[in-house]
């Protein structure tokens, strides 16, 4: 079936008489369009502006947050720098330095078997340097000076293995103290 308009359309092209009506315009466009001359567009508003904020965003990703951030880690870096030179050059999360001289010595009193890699395997009274011990409350890791309730201690043997172990399966060694030399009257 063919179309009513389609029909008119074609009755109009071969008489060459338009319709006169409210479509008039649109027919003679399209007869201009048919026969190659160029055609205007239908008379409107202008088209919207495009939007700047597309623009704006992509331009304060590409410079407003590596900006930012270089600030930002700047700010801390200057923080943790302060707070290093207020607990005398020692980084927070950081344990200071120890003295080998101050170091606590443990012997096995039970072998230990490691349940993971973390773990220091212990032979029967082996000897064991303390390096640090696990408080309970922070689950860090804590100068091994300072006196904590944990039930882990990290250590080193003598042949360089470190690790974690339960601190009941060693007793602390007490240092001998230095005599005092004899006076002679």
């Amino acid at each position: 079936m063919v179309e009513p308009g389609l029909l008119r359309w074609m009755k109009e092209l071969l008489t060459g008489r338009g319709s006169g009506g409210p479509t008039g315009g649109l027919n003679n466009e399209f007869r201009d369009f048919v026969n190659g001359r160029p055609v205007q567009g239908p008379a409107g508003p202008p088209a919207p502006k495009a939007s700047k904020k597309p623009l704006i965003i992509f331009l304060l990703a590409l410079f407003g947050v590596p900006y930012a951030m270089t600030k930002l880690i700047r700010i801390l870096s200057d923080r943790a720098k302060a707070q290093a030179a207020a607990n005398g050059g020692v980084l927070p999360g950081q344990l200071p330095p120890l003295d080998p001289s101050s170091l606590t010595f443990a012997r096995a009193l039970y072998p230990f078997t490691p349940s993971n890699p973390n773990e220091l395997a212990l032979k029967d009274n082996e000897i064991v340097a303390i390096t640090g011990k696990l408080d309970p409350r922070t689950g860090a890791e804590v100068d091994p000076r300072m006196e904590v309730d944990g039930e882990w201690w990290k250590g080193r043997t003598r042949d360089g293995r470190e690790g974690w172990f339960p601190k009941k399966w060693v007793e602390v060694l007490q240092r001998r103290q230095p005599e005092e030399p004899k006076k002679i009257d």
